[in-house]
């Protein structure tokens, strides 16, 4: 029976994409750049900085990228913000909620700077709603490790919707759901435990 999901944040609690895009947009073009594809953003989430601005400026220096993503950063966290609850996904407010209802412990493994993932949970209001936040680290194996500890794995399952999320899975042993309505792409879809195409379908899942 699970009693514990962990969650992954971009694309399965948030629709990050729309401060994310913007926010690289704007300051591409204040720094000369040509502005990164939608799709290249999408497909390059769920890397952590700055190999994140590296897949998509690989030309950039160290230094150029590192003063660049900061820009971004400053940028998207006032998109975040002014987005509040809209930053999240239709429908995962309610399915947190539920879930809590049901006794269920939430946890967020991401490997976003922990400044953007409590942006993002603080703007949508469901901050409260996890019993423990991870972020900030490049593999996120070791992330879902610390959450599971010493409680039996089968009481797990992981949400996620890319193959950092899939992996970590895999690595600890737990069940792992793939969420359809995010980033998650046709490959990787085939290769998780389940599907769901709406949050409301992981309450049934589960």
């Amino acid at each position: 029976m699970i009693k514990q999901v962990i969650f992954d944040m971009d694309g399965t609690l948030a629709d990050t994409a729309k401060a994310t895009i913007p926010a690289l947009a704007l300051v591409a073009k204040q720094y000369g750049f040509a502005a990164a594809s939608d799709q290249s953003v999408l497909d390059t989430i769920g890397y952590a900085n700055p190999e994140f601005y590296f897949r998509l400026y690989p030309a950039l220096s160290s230094e150029s990228v590192i003063a660049f993503g900061s820009k971004v950063e400053e940028q998207e966290k006032h998109i975040i913000f002014s987005l509040q609850e809209k930053i999240i996904i239709p429908g995962i407010g309610e399915l947190l909620r539920a879930l809590k209802n049901r006794g269920i412990a939430l946890h967020v493994a991401s490997t976003g700077d922990e400044s953007h993932v409590c942006a993002v949970l603080e703007a949508s209001g469901v901050k409260a709603l996890f019993n423990s936040i991870h972020c900030g680290a490049p593999e996120k194996s070791q992330m879902v490790r610390k959450i599971i500890g010493y409680n039996p794995k089968e009481t797990f399952a992981m949400v996620g919707d890319k193959a950092h999320d899939l992996s970590a899975a895999r690595n600890n042993g737990i069940k792992v759901i793939a969420a359809l309505y995010g980033y998650c792409s046709d490959a990787d879809a085939l290769l998780f435990d389940g599907l769901v195409r709406s949050p409301g379908e992981l309450l049934g899942l589960l």
